[in-house]
């Protein structure tokens, strides 16, 4: 089952924490964010989130691999959302992985670091809404752990072009009947 497939799934499951209205909130908002400063270009937003998931998706491995996979599902519960968090940016990208992560974005959009910065804020909780969006409905952080197909088949990828969030948010824009591009 592909990425996309799974979300579209745990949006028509009541029983995960998935719903329609956030995730029209993650396309418009990754779609706002980005259209100021991506001069015209449809594409830009697509690719920011494809980035910067790629780059999610290492520290959340680093995370799993060293504190364990519950450690990766609590920052994914605590920083997931649809407002701007620098301390997700933070967590997720200390010290100079945070450069890295801006530089590599920047590189692959052509936007100024500067435009990147003030992006990465806004963009890193959307990400975490994404995975954080197959958790189930009910039950504690312990039922989490496992019975989130989004997170873990995010986490079990074999490569990174396996699950492309860019690609994931263009298919969810279009299930979700959007207009703006992504």
């Amino acid at each position: 089952m592909d990425f996309a497939t799974l979300i579209a799934g745990a949006i028509d499951n009541p029983g995960q924490l998935a719903n329609a209205r956030d995730y029209g909130h993650v396309v418009a908002g990754v779609t706002g964010l980005a259209g100021p400063v991506a001069h015209g270009r449809p594409d830009c937003s697509r690719t920011i989130v494809s980035t910067v998931g790629s780059f999610v998706r290492q520290s959340l491995h680093e995370i799993r691999r060293t504190r364990g996979v519950h450690a990766a599902i609590e920052v994914v519960d605590a920083y997931e959302g649809l407002s701007p968090n620098a301390a997700a940016v933070d967590v997720l990208f200390p010290g100079r992985a945070r450069a890295q992560v801006e530089r590599s974005v920047a590189q692959e959009t052509g936007l100024d670091l500067a435009s990147v910065e003030r992006l990465l804020p806004a963009v890193v909780p959307m990400v975490l809404k994404i995975l954080h969006g197959g958790a189930p409905a009910v039950g504690g952080a312990h039922a989490r752990m496992s019975e989130n197909p989004i997170l873990m088949a995010f986490l079990d990828a074999e490569r990174d072009s396996d699950v492309d969030l860019g690609d994931a948010l263009h298919a969810l824009r279009r299930y979700l009947g959007h207009r703006n591009p992504i």
